[in-house]
């Protein structure tokens, strides 16, 4: 209602708020979502709605529970206008949790990409080159653009080999890994010692979706 209280409180609320509509209903509602550190906030988001009769677009908000856990919520609220006037707010809150954890998965995935010191490069299921990361550049003083789409091996001088090409491949086929040294050049043409290893990266279905290959400069320990 205008006074920020609850007239309606539905199951899934009760559920997701850990708030028994019996205790909901009535209640100021910036105090059942406890959203940490920004209730004031959200009841001047519902009093500018009353106030001008827009709705609101879609806020990702953490909650906080009563057993002490915290839950995303993507919420979005919009009038009911009776008699020209907005007579109630309606609230819609959905669960984002699960989205908000593949967001932070994904980008600690990018930050372990762009930081690590090893060279790493993700290929397709045909081994051509479809993302490195900038170690790759500082090592090998190739860019992404110069070597995407090329095939893996095109930077290899022992990748020549064919029957070592292959043998790599099939182990991988059968293993969904392999290690073991390599012969690359840089850019300038100088040899490019490296400790190699391929990983297959399947889905959750287990289907193969690319590969990706972790290396190491080892030229100063072949100087040795």
């Amino acid at each position: 209602g205008r006074d920020g209280r609850v007239t309606y409180w539905n199951n899934k609320c009760a559920e997701l708020f850990d708030v028994p509509a019996r205790e909901a209903l009535g209640a100021p509602a910036a105090t059942l979502f406890s959203h940490p550190g920004r209730k004031q906030e959200f009841a001047a988001q519902l009093q500018k709605i009353f106030d001008t009769g827009e709705a609101t677009r879609a806020t990702d908000w953490q909650v906080g529970r009563r057993d002490g856990s915290t839950r995303w919520v993507a919420g979005t609220a919009f009038p009911l206008i009776r008699n020209g006037q907005v007579d109630q707010v309606i609230c819609m809150e959905f669960d984002i949790t699960g989205r908000k954890a593949d967001e932070r998965n994904l980008l600690m995935a990018a930050q372990v990409f762009e930081n690590c010191r090893d060279a790493i490069m993700i290929t397709d299921t045909q081994y051509r080159i479809v993302a490195v990361n900038a170690a790759f550049t500082d090592i090998t003083g190739l860019s992404a653009f110069e070597v995407a789409g090329r095939e893996a091996e095109a930077y290899r001088d022992d990748m020549r080999d064919d029957a070592l090409r292959e043998q790599i491949r099939e182990h991988v086929a059968h293993h969904d890994h392999w290690s073991g040294e390599l012969w690359s050049r840089r850019r300038d043409g100088t040899p490019l010692p490296l400790a190699a290893t391929v990983t297959a990266i399947r889905d959750e279905a287990g289907r193969l979706t690319s590969y990706m290959a972790i290396m190491s400069d080892i030229t100063e320990r072949k100087r040795t």
